[in-house]
């Protein structure tokens, strides 16, 4: 019986994205983190797209006007990636409203061999600075609601959970209705 009426609701509710959104206020710059690993912009991916790995040759993908990349090296070797949109970039894809000085961090991928090893932490904290360096305000991003690994990794990075959007395309509609849960505020004692 259950097996039929998730059935009947897959039919009528059609596919279904959920997605927690973190937010991270930047501080004005101070000064460049220290880092063990050499961590510089991704000039227009093709240090992704030079990579063995095919989940950091993907990067590459992201790069474009109104994107900035950065790359964790060890050695010679991109070991992690990320990019950030803003502007006229970001509202292709417009998932969550930006104001000016607003930027959404659309990607972050470390290479499997280097998991583990802080490096993704390191290279968050980095792109944080230097978009705070760039006069950034705010990051946002979003991460797939059972992502525990990314949601973990955001956190001890320091960022929050603002909101948790559902988006559902019911009896096959093409375009989504969203649905957005702000998470509640409380206050310190």
């Amino acid at each position: 019986m259950n097996a039929v009426v998730a059935k009947i609701a897959q039919r009528l509710l059609g596919e279904y994205e959920l997605y927690r959104i973190y937010e991270l206020p930047l501080p004005s710059a101070q000064g460049a983190p220290g880092d063990a690993f050499d961590i510089r912009p991704l000039e227009g991916g093709a240090e992704a797209s030079a990579s063995p790995d095919p989940e950091l040759r993907s990067l590459s993908g992201y790069a474009g006007a109104d994107a900035v990349g950065y790359g964790a090296f060890v050695g010679n070797e991109l070991g992690a990636g990320c990019w950030l949109w803003y502007g006229e970039w970001y509202r292709q894809r417009n998932f969550w409203p930006l104001k000016e000085q607003e930027a959404k961090l659309v990607q972050v991928t470390t290479g499997e061999r280097y998991r583990g090893k802080g490096l993704g932490l390191r290279l968050l904290n980095h792109a944080a600075w230097d978009m705070s360096r760039r006069g950034f305000r705010i990051l946002y991003a979003r991460i797939w609601h059972s992502n525990v690994s990314s949601i973990k990794l955001f956190e001890k990075a320091g960022w929050r959970e603002i909101a948790f959007v559902a988006v559902i395309f019911p009896l096959g509609i093409g375009r989504g209705i969203s649905l957005r849960f702000n998470r509640r505020r409380i206050a310190s004692p």
